[in-house]
């Protein structure tokens, strides 16, 4: 896609121009790639947070009590996501 968007501006802009749009694109390519990789990272520890969360809930026992505990575990894991 770079070399798309620069070849159709170099026969319009001077040759710095060209270099200048050519290292703000580099530079926007590296911030969305560390967005991305931000965001994969946030969603596996929020998997794993859940994960652990349902683990939990399924060793509590099948009372009363542990159906309130296992509410209340849930809604920590989920409250955590938002």
């Amino acid at each position: 896609m770079k070399e798309e968007i620069l070849s159709v501006i170099r026969p319009h802009v001077f040759r710095d121009a060209v270099t200048k749009v050519s290292s703000m694109l580099d530079q926007y390519r590296t911030e969305v790639e560390r967005q991305l990789s931000e965001s994969e990272a946030l969603l596996m520890d929020q998997v794993r947070h859940l994960s652990r969360a349902l683990t939990m809930i399924s060793e509590v026992s099948e009372t009363i009590e542990g159906a309130t505990m296992a509410k209340g575990i849930a809604k920590e894991a989920i409250s955590t996501l938002r």
